[in-house]
């Protein structure tokens, strides 16, 4: 948190803020330690909320601002073997969609990217969840281009916009 507190300082107000890291360890429901359920939130949701709360003041006081926050199809339907990483999803998804309402008002848009790209994450799913060798797997600059939409076009607000892979999400609104 002392972090990001010095990046808002140290660069000021920001008007557009993408959180995008991630862990997904792939572990059993009865085999999820404390450290790496901890560790999980810590990284793909609690992390992204101090970015928020640290620079949405600043996006308040210019009067605008985008924030975009990466999911996952598992934040809604769930991924066998990953409990931590969809429960954090599922985490991220729920913190969007308030956001989305609470701050529309201050000019501040927020949306989700459930993003689907070959990376080394997706490399790790077994073949029963998700096939390497699915076509018109999208690329990450079909990724990279929906993201740019995202945060750019002042019109969306409170919308999942899912790039390929195997699973709809609905919109937040």
């Amino acid at each position: 948190a002392a972090e990001v507190e010095r990046i808002g300082r140290e660069i000021g107000p920001v008007d557009v803020l993408v959180n995008n890291a991630a862990i997904a360890p792939r572990t059993a429901i009865t085999r999820v330690t404390d450290e790496e359920w901890d560790q999980t939130l810590l990284v793909d949701l609690t992390a992204p909320f101090w970015y928020i709360r640290e620079l949405v003041p600043g996006m308040k006081r210019l009067g605008r601002g985008a924030i975009l926050n990466v999911t996952s199809g598992a934040g809604i339907s769930g991924t066998v073997g990953f409990s931590s990483y969809s429960a954090a999803k599922g985490g991220m998804n729920g913190l969007s969609y308030t956001l989305a309402l609470e701050l529309e008002r201050f000019g501040i848009r927020t949306n989700l990217l459930a993003a689907s790209a070959m990376t080394d994450m997706m490399r790790q799913l077994p073949s029963e969840i998700f096939d390497p060798d699915t076509p018109g797997m999208p690329s990450v600059e079909d990724n990279a281009a929906t993201a740019l939409r995202l945060v750019a076009d002042e019109s969306l607000n409170g919308q999942c916009l899912h790039v390929g892979g195997e699973k709809e999400l609905p919109p937040l609104r």
